[in-house]
């Protein structure tokens, strides 16, 4: 079991990695560049790939004091988000996937601005993808937007625990829910 009670910073942002050698300078570098982000973590969360992600990992970590890196067995892309709660310090967290990157160099700024105006449970971004070029526009499950967890549970048959969503940690840790 782990705990949640050391939260010293405002946002943790999870990436499990398998095999990513490819994407995880891009992801990296995507959030090192990120405005009013000294208070934020990296935890990339190696699950036991075979390329060179461990070695890119290790550099990328070297580089910067934000970054947690943990190594594991292989387990999959689950096991790998919920070995890393474990390690979470922020009051927030935002998962995303090795092969994503932030757009924007104003991307956590903008979360913290809603975090500040809303004091949300959940934040639901859309997201846009990119095939062979074209960038698709993608919606969650419901519109994006600031959502309490009772707001969701009234709209929703199933909670969402997608990559690319952010939750206040305490949520996961008083309802013992897993990602």
């Amino acid at each position: 079991m782990c705990d949640f009670n050391d939260m010293e910073k405002s946002l943790s942002i999870v990436i499990p990695c398998y095999n990513m050698e490819k994407y995880l300078e891009r992801c990296y570098k995507s959030l090192a560049i990120q405005k009013e982000a000294d208070d934020v973590e990296f935890i990339f969360v190696n699950d036991g790939s075979e390329d060179r992600t461990l070695d890119i990992l290790n550099d990328i970590k070297a580089r910067d004091n934000r970054v947690v890196l943990i190594n594991q067995e292989n387990s999959g892309v689950s096991a790998a988000r919920n070995s890393a709660l474990c390690a979470v310090k922020g009051k927030y967290i935002y998962i995303l996937d090795a092969d994503d990157y932030l757009s924007a160099e104003d991307v956590i700024l903008h979360i913290k601005s809603l975090i500040l105006k809303y004091d949300p449970d959940i934040i639901i971004p859309s997201y846009n993808t990119d095939k062979n070029g074209e960038l698709l526009y993608h919606e969650v499950p419901v519109p994006a937007g600031v959502y309490s967890k009772y707001q969701l549970f009234d709209i929703l048959d199933i909670f969402p625990t997608d990559s690319k969503l952010m939750y206040r940690t305490s949520i996961l840790k008083e309802n013992n829910l897993r990602v």
